[in-house]
């Protein structure tokens, strides 16, 4: 039944209302215990899919915007409360975004948009290396957390990257206590492969790969 409804519906003037039906939560509850099944589930939780977020590469302009240097996106996009990272964060992404554009003229880097707002960023942090690597980042809104769009932007960029003859395996770096992203990269195939250590702070990291070139990580 979900797959009838679709979130532009739920845009109209009037909101959709699902009829009220009772049910038995089981064999045993037939009778007066029964209740309405609306009152248990919300009607955007049992027919709404969840929206699948895009990549919008990003360029200096974009950086501008989120930052707070200009006012308004050149794209018509919206950030979500709080903004998508911190300041310290977007700096760092932008001169990456910045470097690899220099060398080959693309910045690798994207925004991850979902109904039309940033909701987090992604990227390479280098070109391919000589042996096929390549490292990625990614990183979701606080207020946009919890929704599947990390592992949905870590798909779209496996998917680039085995589109790209230059790439073998992609590296993952994740924090010790960070199980939210493990999981984001074990749900996209990544396998543990060690640890290392942040060269910015000395914290400890774990490191996890996964092969696009058709072999196993």
């Amino acid at each position: 039944m979900a797959e009838r409804f679709n979130a532009a519906v739920l845009k109209t003037a009037e909101p959709l209302r699902a009829p009220r039906v009772r049910i038995p939560l089981s064999p045993k509850c037939a009778g007066p215990t029964n209740v309405y099944l609306w009152d248990l589930l919300s009607y955007r939780d049992r027919f709404v899919r969840p929206v699948l977020p895009t990549l919008i590469e990003t360029d200096d302009t974009d950086f501008e915007w989120m930052t707070g240097d200009v006012s308004a996106s050149k794209r018509g996009l919206t950030l979500p409360p709080g903004g998508v990272d911190s300041n310290e964060v977007l700096v760092h992404v932008r001169a990456i975004a910045r470097s690899l554009q220099g060398q080959q003229g693309h910045t690798n880097n994207w925004m991850i948009v979902a109904e039309n707002e940033v909701v987090g960023l992604c990227g390479y942090k280098h070109w391919p290396s000589v042996d096929g690597r390549v490292d990625i980042g990614y990183s979701i809104s606080v207020s946009r957390r919890r929704r599947g769009h990390a592992t949905s932007a870590v798909a779209a960029i496996i998917a680039k990257a085995e589109a790209d003859p230059r790439i073998f395996h992609i590296i993952a770096e994740t924090a010790i206590d960070n199980h939210a992203s493990q999981r984001v990269l074990i749900k996209n195939g990544f396998q543990h492969i060690g640890t290392g250590v942040d060269p910015g702070n000395g914290e400890r990291l774990l490191r996890w790969r996964v092969n696009v070139d058709g072999s196993r990580a």
